[in-house]
């Protein structure tokens, strides 16, 4: 029995301290060279281990104060306690592999915060900088949607609410003015509900239920803060995959659903102002070889303003520049197997040109918040930056694995680069567009691969 529980302590690189008490958890990597202690945990219970039938060895913990120990799966990583000695007493710990900060971003790399999640499909800074949402709307591994709010200053990930009522995020998104933060929960009884909390100190000041409010967290369920802070956007898919998605006004005022439209378009963006969104068609259920439609509607009804069709068959971003009068689209044509980003003048919908280039699909696009910059990531290892005046590429950063997405804060001193490994790397923007400048400009990347440089056609 020693030996097999030796076993289970080599399975220990990293250490993440599980905290008994407050509202936050350790985000950012601890160094694997110091010792636990090092970390704000404390002791919480006991370490304690039972063995299966199978011969196999199951990891549990008992708070203090607790009668019954409470046993943990050993299949995944984050969920097996380990201890030197069964029944010893010991710090709660959970075994989670970190992959390393990303090299190729060192020099501009200001911290890597590990959430719970390890996967970023969607990153979005709060209006004052200090927050950081992380979403996770892939279902790539049939995991359920999920969410998590970091705050920037502290790299810890804010809790919300009774979690012994509640059992997973499905949605956020932060009011305009970044005093409160709306968070789609489902209740471990059943059903689901929206909370909003005031973000200085995360007290719960209104909640809307609804019986329609989804129980399932799909990729197409979001929320979106209206500019007018009074009011919350909702897309839900009530059928799980069968094409069309409901979208709901919610007033906050009222606390009650203001209208809704069933439609096999989803929500991409909505203006600055919040007077108008864009919408594509439902990627789970059009044919590959469809050229992709997008339509800008506007937040009364979805009523239909104007609409363009893109030259991709699938639209993987899509985005208002911060005044609202360039559309970015990003996505992959299944014919020609190439990606590329399409630029759309703004009410006329024009097309204004294409970045070409891309060896593989992109994830992800933001503007730098004075427009003049466009940033992408994807699926070729590349961070791209792009020059809107000029329609050139100023440079690249070129990766050994591949970012799922970014965001830029709205004063433009960081920019967060999300990946499916489980870290968020918020570094400087200047000297990160710096570095991409300058890998351009000496013709070479750093895996030493000369980077195809985007042209138009």
């Amino acid at each position: 029995m020693r030996m097999e529980l030796c076993k289970c302590a080599h399975l220990v690189s990293i250490w993440i301290i599980i905290m008994s008490s407050g509202c936050a958890t350790q985000s950012t990597a601890p160094d694997e060279n110091v010792a636990p202690s090092m970390f704000t945990g404390k002791r919480i219970g006991t370490i304690q281990y039972k063995k299966n039938t199978d011969g196999t060895f199951v990891g549990g913990y008992r708070r203090e104060g607790d009668s019954k120990t409470t046993w943990l799966s050993p299949k995944g990583e984050g969920q097996q306690p380990v201890s030197t000695n069964a029944n010893k007493s010991a710090n709660v710990v959970s075994v989670r592999s970190f992959p390393p900060p990303i090299e190729e971003l060192k020099g501009v790399l200001l911290r890597t915060l590990y959430p719970a999640a390890d996967d970023h499909d969607d990153l979005v800074f709060s209006s004052d900088g200090r927050w950081l949402i992380a979403k996770n709307q892939s279902n790539a591994r049939g995991c359920s949607a999920s969410c998590a709010l970091i705050s920037i200053a502290t790299g810890t990930e804010q809790k919300f609410g009774d979690q012994m009522d509640e059992s997973g995020y499905g949605a956020m998104s932060i009011s305009a003015d970044s005093e409160h933060v709306a968070v789609l929960s489902r209740r471990k009884q059943g059903g689901s509900s929206i909370k909003v909390y005031r973000l200085s100190d995360m007290s719960l000041i209104s909640q809307i239920q609804d019986p329609s409010f989804p129980t399932t967290f799909t990729p197409a369920l979001d929320i979106w803060w209206m500019p007018d802070n009074k009011s919350l956007l909702l897309q839900n898919d009530p059928g799980h995959y069968e094409g069309k998605v409901d979208i709901s006004l919610l007033s906050l005022e009222s606390s009650s659903r203001l209208w809704t439209v069933n439609t096999n378009y989803c929500v991409e963006a909505i203006s600055r102002d919040g007077q108008y969104i864009a919408c594509s068609m439902n990627k789970w259920v059009r044919a590959l070889d469809q050229k992709c439609q997008v339509q800008i509607v506007s937040k009364n009804r979805l009523s239909l303003i104007a609409s363009y069709v893109s030259h991709m068959t699938r639209i993987d971003a899509l985005l208002f520049s911060p005044d609202s009068d360039i559309l970015a689209t990003a996505g992959y044509d299944g014919t020609s197997k190439k990606a590329a980003i399409e630029l759309w003048s703004f009410p006329d919908v024009k097309l204004l040109h294409t970045f070409y280039g891309y060896e593989r699909e992109i994830n992800a696009l933001r503007f730098s918040p004075d427009g003049k910059t466009l940033v992408s990531v994807g699926w070729d290892n590349t961070i791209r930056f792009m020059d809107l005046d000029r329609r050139t590429q100023i440079g690249e950063i070129r990766l050994s694995s591949a970012l799922s997405s970014v965001d830029i804060d709205p004063y433009g001193r960081t920019v967060a680069f999300g990946d499916w490994k489980g870290r968020i790397s918020v570094c400087d923007y200047t000297a990160t567009k710096a570095l991409a400048a300058r890998n351009e400009s000496t013709h070479q990347s750093p895996a030493g691969v000369r980077p195809t440089a985007p042209f138009e056609k």
